[in-house]
C-alpha cells in the first residue's frame, strides 16, 4: 500500500494534494502530517509555508484488513532578498553592493537611490551626485524566481557632503538649534575613534568613542562656564589604516 502526492508551488505556501487510490475496498483513512495535523479524507490538501523535510503517515482499513504507509517529501526553501553594501558614500567615491540573496533566483532588480537600476547580480560599484547637505537614500533588491514570485530586501546608504574630518573652532550650546554641540565633523572613515576635551586644569569632561556623541558643553549635569577648552581626537584612517591624532582648542561661547 501506498500514496501519491503532487505540489503546486506558491510564492508563500507549497499546496500538497495527498491521495490514496481506494484499492482493495478502504473505507476509513487516517493520514497524520508533521505530527500534528489529521485528515479522514481520501485526498487530503495540505499547505506548507516554511521549507525542510515534512513526513506524512497514513493508515488504511476496509474493516477487516488494514496498512500503515509514511513518505517523506521536501519543501525547497522560498527566495529571499539580501545584500550588504557601504554605509555611507564619500564626495567622488564609489559605493559597493554584494547580493547575499538565497534560493532558486532568476532575476535581479538594484535600485541605488542615485536614480540608476541594474540588473546584474553582481552591480558596478556606484557614484552619488555632490549633496548640499547630508542626505540618506534608499536603496532597494527585488529578486524574482521562475515562478515569477519576488523578494525585497531595502537598506539606507548616508550620503555625505563631504568626508573631511574635522573640529570645530567654537560652539554655542545655547539651545537655539545652531552650532550646539561639539563634535568631529564628518567622521566616517574614522575606525576607533577616541574623542576627549579637556579644561584649563587639564581634567577631562567628555569621552566618546562614537563621533555622533555630541559634547553639549555640560559636565556632571551642569553648562560649563564660557571660555577655552582643549580636545583631543585619535583614530585610525579606514583608508590608509594609518592612526591619527589631532588636537587643538575650541571656544565655548555662551
Amino acid at each position: 500500500m501506498n500514496f501519491t502526492y503532487t505540489t503546486a508551488i506558491g510564492c508563500e505556501l507549497d499546496t500538497v494534494q495527498y491521495l490514496h487510490n481506494g484499492a482493495n475496498e478502504v473505507t476509513q483513512w487516517s493520514w497524520v502530517f508533521d505530527v500534528d495535523r489529521l485528515s479522514s479524507i481520501r485526498t487530503p490538501e495540505i499547505y506548507y509555508s516554511t521549507p525542510g523535510d515534512k513526513l506524512a503517515s497514513l493508515y488504511v482499513t476496509n474493516g477487516f484488513c488494514s496498512d500503515t504507509f509514511a513518505d517523506t517529501i521536501k519543501i525547497l526553501p522560498k527566495i529571499d532578498a539580501a545584500f550588504e553594501g557601504s554605509e555611507f558614500a564619500c564626495p567622488d567615491e564609489p559605493a559597493t553592493f554584494r547580493d547575499l540573496s538565497t534560493g532558486n533566483i532568476t532575476g535581479w532588480s538594484w535600485n541605488f537611490g542615485n536614480g540608476i537600476i541594474s540588473p546584474d547580480r553582481i552591480p558596478l560599484p556606484q557614484l552619488y551626485s555632490t549633496v548640499s547637505e547630508t542626505i540618506r537614500a534608499p536603496v532597494t533588491l527585488t529578486v524574482t524566481d521562475a515562478r515569477g514570485c519576488t523578494d525585497t530586501a531595502s537598506q539606507y546608504i548616508t550620503v555625505a557632503k563631504n568626508c573631511f574630518i574635522a573640529v570645530p573652532s567654537a560652539f554655542t550650546p545655547n539651545g537655539d538649534g545652531l552650532n550646539d554641540f561639539l563634535y568631529p565633523l564628518n567622521a566616517y572613515k574614522a575606525k576607533d575613534l577616541k574623542f576627549s576635551v579637556f579644561n584649563r586644569n587639564g581634567q577631562r569632561i567628555f569621552f566618546s568613542t562614537n563621533w555622533l556623541n555630541k559634547w553639549n558643553g555640560r559636565y556632571r549635569g551642569k553648562g560649563v562656564d564660557a571660555g577655552a577648552y582643549v580636545w583631543m581626537l585619535d583614530y585610525t584612517d579606514s583608508d590608509t589604516n594609518r592612526a591619527v591624532q589631532q588636537k587643538g582648542t575650541v571656544i565655548l561661547i555662551r
